[in-house]
């Protein structure tokens, strides 16, 4: 039985084997899975990190850069914006 879990960058969910779950989510992922993750261009991963603006991600070897689906995830949940009123009206 699989689960789906929300995939943030769209509207469809990401379906993941139920008894994997964990594995999924934890596995370390390239740049570019990260991107396509996310929806994003490969180069916006590499501006996010040379700022410190984008999702967590692990350094491998000093130089080998991976990302968790997991952390990916986390990230997006934390860039959730409220609707504001922006006449200022109640």
């Amino acid at each position: 039985m699989n689960k789906t879990i929300p995939d943030p960058a769209s509207e469809e969910g990401v379906a993941v084997p139920a008894a994997a779950d964990d594995a999924w989510l934890d596995e370390p992922i390239t740049p570019i899975e990260a991107g396509s993750f996310l929806k994003v261009p490969y180069s916006t991963l590499s501006k996010w990190r040379l700022n410190n603006t984008g999702p967590a991600y692990l350094k491998l070897g000093g130089r080998l850069v991976r990302y968790r689906r997991r952390d990916l995830i986390d990230w997006l949940n934390s860039c959730v914006q409220s609707p504001s009123n922006e006449t200022g009206e109640k």
